[in-house]
């Protein structure tokens, strides 16, 4: 595990501690730690400061597909292969908080509301549930994907999410009232087209989505409109992560290639083989 300067691009540190393929990597609020979860089934808590492990959690069976912090740092989530798959775990001590029962198949995709209020989770069922953190109940369920959801993300309000997975449609929900607000497409996809990851701007202005046609995309949110659709990424997008309010963006490719890209412009301002 490489961490890079999302500025310079420069190797600041190099991380050693899974024993399996590194699936994914997820930061917390404050920047002082990184999680990082792994085939190995274990997650590993960093601090991000000295490279020194704080914490391992036998966490999953089967690997381990996705990470969500809590907004004050003290619990993180786990998602799965197999049914039921979603755990918060308590990072102070690695004990197991809660075993949240609901999803049919693994889990795939998961995140924490901006207020810290609310825990949404995606997965292989084709469902995404809402669950109130206060009481670990999932108080809505949101149906409309036909297949495999593999990327989910709040809005910076709190309000909506948007959702991608392999049928290559973005969709953006209204959360309060679970219902489908819009469907993000590009006609002129594959029709094989999957969605990796999705991704919705600080400012709220853009969401994007990484794709298996080695591509990125950008629509506006509130009519769906596609504006860009961009790539020099020789494989499959795995993931993309917007550098806060701004309109740039992080891309890591399935080579472990990453690129740095203006999305307004659709350009390419730095790169990592």
């Amino acid at each position: 595990m490489r961490i890079w300067n999302s500025s310079t691009f420069e190797l600041e540190r190099v991380l050693v501690g899974h024993s399996g393929y590194v699936s994914v990597a997820a930061w917390s609020r404050d920047a002082k730690y990184l999680a990082t979860g792994a085939y190995d089934d274990e997650v590993v808590i960093w601090d991000a400061g000295t490279g020194r492990i704080i914490r391992r959690i036998r966490a999953q069976t089967g690997g381990v597909y996705t990470l969500a912090w809590s907004a004050d740092g003290t619990w993180i989530a786990t998602g799965g292969d197999g049914n039921d798959n979603l755990r918060i775990w308590d990072i102070r001590t690695g004990n197991l908080i809660r075993h949240l029962q609901g999803h049919e198949k693994s889990v795939l995709a998961s995140a924490v509301s901006p207020d810290g209020g609310w825990l949404a989770s995606a997965a292989d069922d084709t469902t995404i549930r809402i669950w109130n953190i206060a009481t670990w109940e999932a108080v809505k369920v949101l149906r409309g994907h036909p297949s495999r959801i593999r990327g989910i993300s709040w809005s910076p309000d709190g309000a909506q999410i948007v959702s991608g997975g392999n049928d290559g449609i973005l969709r953006i929900w209204d959360v309060a009232q679970s219902r489908l607000l819009h469907e993000l497409r590009d006609d002129a996809a594959a029709a094989n087209s999957a969605i990796y990851s999705v991704g919705w701007s600080g400012d709220g202005q853009l969401v994007a989505a990484a794709s298996s046609e080695n591509r990125i995309r950008t629509w506006q949110p509130e009519d769906g409109r596609l504006l860009k659709s961009f790539s020099d990424h020789t494989t499959a997008v795995m993931t993309v992560s917007w550098l806060g309010a701004s309109h740039e963006l992080l891309a890591i490719d399935n080579d472990g290639g990453i690129r740095r890209w203006d999305a307004d412009a659709g350009t390419s301002s730095a790169r990592i083989e």
